[in-house]
């Protein structure tokens, strides 16, 4: 017993206290591409959340939307994340992004990678779906959600929410057509054990919620140099070591979705690689089996040699975009 209070002890202090990594000078802003747009939205706690699209066919009615949720620490106008939506886009959908709650614009420099409750998602989530949705020229407009790590946990427990909650036949759902989801977190790569949880949580409860945690990004966790570098040099991107109150809801978070995936019943994509270090694809294929979908109405399509980002560079293009885009016809069909 000593010994394990003692290596968790040792294991907390590691975590508190680890060296940051390098650091990196921040590149300025990038401009908005052709067809990009911003806005704002404002969630029902008042806070400003940015918005972005990406159409390339303004002068007709899209055949579909996209509503995307990016990642923990992301925001979506992440250099990967905005080619491949914009490869998505020339297809006649429309995408939408968001920066969520305490991520990207949608926070500032000291309130960037803390969120309180994870449920701050889900409400969101609805709402910035819902204003969008009630626009009298997207009236008949099918629409899907998609999101990758965190925003496909996202996805699921908002599209569960629905399923469980809404009534589609009165409401804008009756259009929504399923999720795609891209490498979500049922099953992460490291979980922590209970006595770390505990002392964490005493920590926690005498006001250190923005204490930092952990190491700084990993490199090897990136599909390429490029990427990290993208990464570690974005100016709306969360680049610090996670801190603990942000742990905790995401603690939350994951135990709430590992809970609720047998009572998933509707449509989705779920894309994952198989070289996946950060959220595991047999977490996919674990949804794939427990869900109550339909099997003709969901599929799990593994990625080899790929890492967590399965929307960057050639990956995006040769693999996530096609399989994306016959998937939603067959949905619209």
């Amino acid at each position: 017993m000593k010994g394990l209070v003692l290596g968790g002890l040792i294991g907390v202090l590691g975590l508190l206290f680890v060296m940051p990594s390098d650091d990196h000078t921040l590149r300025p802003p990038e401009p908005l591409w052709v067809g990009e747009n911003t806005d704002q939205i404002t969630n029902k706690r008042g806070e400003q959340l940015l918005i972005r699209t990406w159409e390339q066919n303004v002068q007709s009615t899209p055949k579909a939307l996209i509503f995307f949720f990016h990642g923990m620490h992301s925001h979506s106008g992440e250099i990967y994340i905005r080619q491949h939506w914009y490869n998505i886009s020339q297809y006649n959908i429309k995408v939408y992004g968001i920066d969520q709650v305490g991520h990207g614009q949608s926070a500032t420099n000291q309130t960037r990678g803390y969120v309180e409750s994870w449920e701050y998602f889900i409400h969101d989530a609805l709402h910035w779906v819902e204003t969008v949705m009630k626009k009298p020229e997207y009236e008949n407009t099918p629409f899907f959600l998609a999101g990758h790590s965190l925003g496909g946990a996202i996805t699921i427990l908002t599209g569960l929410h629905v399923q469980n909650h809404l009534n589609h036949s009165d409401s804008i759902w009756r259009n929504w057509k399923g999720s795609i989801l891209l490498a979500p977190p049922v099953v992460q790569n490291v979980s922590p054990n209970w006595f770390t949880v505990q002392l964490l949580t005493f920590i926690h409860s005498i006001g250190g919620s923005t204490l930092p945690l952990g190491p700084k990004p990993d490199k090897s966790k990136f599909p390429s140099e490029e990427d990290y570098i993208n990464y570690m040099t974005d100016p709306f991107a969360y680049t610090g070591r996670m801190k603990l109150g942000f742990g905790f809801t995401l603690l939350n978070f994951m135990d709430t979705l590992r809970g609720s995936i047998d009572q998933v019943n509707f449509p989705f994509l779920a894309l994952h690689g198989d070289d996946d270090l950060v959220t595991l694809p047999s977490g996919s294929q674990l949804l794939l089996e427990k869900s109550q979908t339909p099997e003709a109405l969901k599929k799990l399509v593994i990625f080899p040699g790929v890492k967590h980002n399965c929307m960057t560079h050639g990956v995006a293009r040769e693999l996530a975009v096609p399989t994306i885009l016959q998937w939603v016809e067959e949905r619209l069909a």
